[in-house]
């Protein structure tokens, strides 16, 4: 395959009702600005360490290998635009995450854990998320005037629609979280840099499944065997005397894209990891229309539309007053893929 030429910065595409070619070079040149210039106070980082950073620069050469196999121009994200943070400064409004992608700063945040596998594999995750297609759009919307997104893999958004809220979110993160679980399977689990940790990890997995085994042990742990199996990172807390676990993440949407791809290679006799990597090239180039034919092929016509819809993420804006919309749950959207 032709290598492909880099791109300089990611939201490389501006959209905007009324707007000179003067005004979109302006747009562009703030937002390779914002992605250029990461002195960002806002997040109380730590100075990385130069194994960190060697991490950091082989994800983006792996990221950068994963885009040219999907025919998506490769990015280079220096190590300078992650921002590993300590826990007791982690940002309160992503309390529930390990890791986040910043489109307004054009950063990544990785909450420190301790563990090279966990860099790796979140950053992989995030790095997907700020590499693959991504446009922006000029929005006004009551006091907010600004430059928002538009479009962010699959995701697609608009202020006309449900209060900006992203279209295809669910499973847009759906295929960024299995490429983001093939790098850990395929590399970090096989890089004797990391034996150490996995040893660890395999050896925890196998106590936890042996208490499975027991009532109270299945009591306790409030896992599922196949939960114990997607584990990435096992740590003791001492001072809270428990321990803390994260596994892979977006397990339900996972299972609805899952659903859906099944259902299409069924029907268009179409290997299911092929049928997978048209959704992936759709997120990593923003070419959307012929995943729109297949799905309204196998379906009829509107489906793609409405799965769209049934996938949106929450609102960002309210309407007028009132509060912000949550998108439909992930039980709805499956309900809807198994009904197709």
């Amino acid at each position: 395959m032709e290598k492909l030429p880099k791109r300089e910065y990611p939201v490389e595409r501006v959209i905007g009702r009324g707007f000179s070619e003067e005004d979109f070079e302006i747009a562009r040149k703030l937002m390779k600005g914002r992605f250029e210039e990461q002195n960002i106070t806002a997040l109380e980082e730590r100075q990385k360490t130069s194994e960190e950073i060697r991490i950091i620069q082989q994800v983006n050469e792996a990221t950068n290998a994963l885009l040219q196999r999907y025919g998506a121009r490769p990015l280079d994200v220096p190590p300078g635009n992650v921002h590993i943070i300590s826990p007791e400064h982690w940002p309160e409004s992503h309390k529930d995450a390990s890791a986040f992608y910043e489109f307004y700063l054009q950063a990544i945040a990785y909450q420190d854990l301790e563990r090279k596998t966990a860099l790796a594999y979140r950053t992989f995750h995030e790095m997907l998320h700020i590499k693959f297609h991504q446009a922006s759009q000029f929005v006004e919307n009551g006091s907010v005037r600004g430059f928002m997104p538009y479009r962010s893999g699959l995701g697609l958004s608009s202020p006309k629609r449900h209060g900006q809220a992203p279209y295809f979110h669910k499973p847009n993160e759906a295929v960024i979280e299995t490429l983001a679980i093939e790098y850990w399977k395929n590399e970090i689990e096989k890089n004797p840099e990391y034996a150490d940790e996995i040893k660890n990890l395999n050896a925890f997995k196998k106590v936890l499944l042996e208490c499975m085994r027991t009532e109270e042990g299945r009591k306790n742990l409030a896992l599922t065997e196949e939960n114990i199996q997607e584990l990435y990172y096992v740590n003791y807390i001492e001072e809270a005397d428990k321990y803390k676990f994260d596994r892979f993440s977006y397990e339900e949407e996972r299972m609805a894209l899952k659903t859906l791809i099944r259902k299409i290679s069924e029907r268009k006799k179409i290997l299911e990891h092929e049928v997978f990597d048209i959704f992936a090239k759709s997120a990593a180039t923003g070419h959307m229309v012929g995943l729109a034919k297949l799905i309204d092929g196998c379906f009829g016509k509107g489906t793609f539309k409405k799965l769209g819809e049934m996938s949106r993420g929450d609102s960002i804006f309210s309407k007028d007053g009132v509060a912000k919309e949550p998108g439909p749950s992930t039980k709805d959207l499956l309900d809807f893929i198994k009904n197709l």
